[in-house]
């Protein structure tokens, strides 16, 4: 099981460590502490785990519960590429391209 910890704070809610990404890629169970993180949006999104909020023990302890008696389904290899470094290049280079080609103001 990858275990994905939180510390709060504006640049943090927006960011998603790397290793999140090894841990998609290993196909095993996560767990991110942070419930309203972009970690939690991406393992909701690839169906890969569960996230708990980070202060809260007792909903920490019921999604390691839930990990270990109702584990999600392996992800779709389709819902985890989407993350993998290709990927998440090809949508950076986008975005630069979409900016760049923009009239300065």
């Amino acid at each position: 099981m990858g275990l994905i910890p939180h510390v709060r704070t504006p640049l943090t809610e927006a960011m998603s460590p790397l290793k999140l990404y090894e841990y998609l890629a290993a196909g095993r169970p996560i767990l991110v502490l942070g419930d309203q993180t972009e970690a939690a949006r991406i393992v909701s999104e690839a169906g890969a785990g569960f996230a708990a909020p980070a202060g809260d023990p007792e909903a920490i302890a019921s999604a390691l519960r839930r990990l270990v008696t109702e584990p999600p389904a392996p992800t779709e290899p389709e819902r985890i590429r989407q993350f993998e470094y290709p990927a998440l290049v090809d949508r950076m280079a986008a975005v630069i391209d979409r900016v760049a080609s923009r009239p300065a103001t």
